[in-house]
């Protein structure tokens, strides 16, 4: 795994799609959030559609996943 350089650290969250996600990374966005099982509002986009998202990305981009998971086991399914 490659070290974050934290002094440049900039995450956009609520990525919508991929067009989305290619102009943040195009903007200098390294970090790209995706809020996964709200407990309250509407996801922006689904499981499957953040994890296509999130495989496409290479160093120096990142997917962070946003959880509101209360367990351990509940995260890790993410």
């Amino acid at each position: 795994m490659q070290k974050i350089d934290f002094n440049h650290f900039i995450q956009v969250a609520g990525v919508m799609d991929q067009q989305e996600a290619d102009m943040l990374t195009a903007c200098g966005v390294n970090f790209l959030g995706f809020p996964l099982r709200l407990p309250v509002n509407k996801e922006d986009l689904t499981e499957n559609e953040a994890k296509e998202i999130i495989q496409k990305l290479s160093h120096p981009n990142y997917g962070i996943v946003i959880s509101y998971s209360s367990t351990a086991d509940e995260a890790i399914e993410l």
